[in-house]
């Protein structure tokens, strides 16, 4: 049970730090021109296409 709790808890930490980073340098990061891998089906037929 303790190593679960250990595990949430450096998961915990973690979101507070990526948060903390995000919240820095949000004014920073033009989020709409970032490129978002498409998921799933969509790329597996973009790849094959190219091939």
């Amino acid at each position: 049970m303790d190593n679960m709790s250990n595990k949430n808890n450096n998961l915990d930490s973690l979101a507070v730090l990526l948060q903390e980073l995000i919240e820095k340098y949000a004014d920073q990061i033009d989020f709409e021109k970032l490129e978002v891998p498409s998921r799933g089906s969509e790329k597996n037929e973009e790849n094959k296409s190219s091939e």
